[in-house]
């Protein structure tokens, strides 16, 4: 495979430290303490044993290992208290609370932004392999409309599938037959479809 270096971005890690990889935003218990926000941390330097997992606390730089089970580790989503945090009695910290929250957004953004971004690409991508139609408003003469002579119906193009090489075309109201058709897949480049 080849590497375009206009389409990539590269990360240098420095490795004498280790990397620490964030994988999901939780609520943590230890035992003794309240429930509070963190990160569920993975390392290359810093293993744990099976069954637990490292954490790094939201508003300190306190880490523990804890056990990966919900008498542990609750989901944060969007720092909502279950029943059963809620049965711990010791004050949660609302400023560790509103960091979490904050991360919660950013990421949320990230993931929002990487997804429009891929879904970009796809689509140029397909886009491109379809010979440009994808939104585009085309007249594809259907022999099923007003049969058995067919009419010229008028619909946008929504979708090209690599895999059957026909697009999806939506169609709107025929003015002859007064109905709306449902949208099919059709190969745009076949003789028996003028376009």
């Amino acid at each position: 495979d080849r590497v375009d270096p206009d389409n990539c971005a590269w990360i240098h890690l420095r490795m004498e430290d280790g990397v620490q990889i964030a994988k999901r935003l939780v609520w943590a218990h230890v035992k003794g303490y309240a429930w509070w926000p963190a990160m569920v941390m993975e390392s290359d330097v810093h293993q744990v044993r099976e069954g637990f997992v490292s954490v790094e606390f939201f508003g300190s730089k306190e880490v523990a290992t804890v056990k990966d089970s919900p008498e542990s580790l609750r989901p944060f989503e969007h720092g909502k208290v279950d029943n059963y945090i809620s049965k711990n009695k010791k004050k949660r910290n609302a400023s560790a609370v509103a960091l979490a929250m904050e991360e919660e957004r950013n990421i949320q953004q990230v993931r929002n932004e990487a997804a429009r971004w891929y879904a970009e690409k796809a689509w140029q991508m397909a886009n491109a392999a379809g010979s440009n139609w994808l939104g585009k408003r085309v007249q594809v003469f259907r022999s099923d409309v007003n049969y058995p002579y067919g009419d010229t119906m008028a619909g946008h193009v929504r979708q090209y599938s690599f895999h059957q090489k026909k697009w999806l075309v939506s169609f709107e109201l025929s003015e002859t037959a007064r109905k709306k058709y449902e949208p099919c897949w059709i190969n745009l480049q076949s003789k028996e479809h003028k376009v």
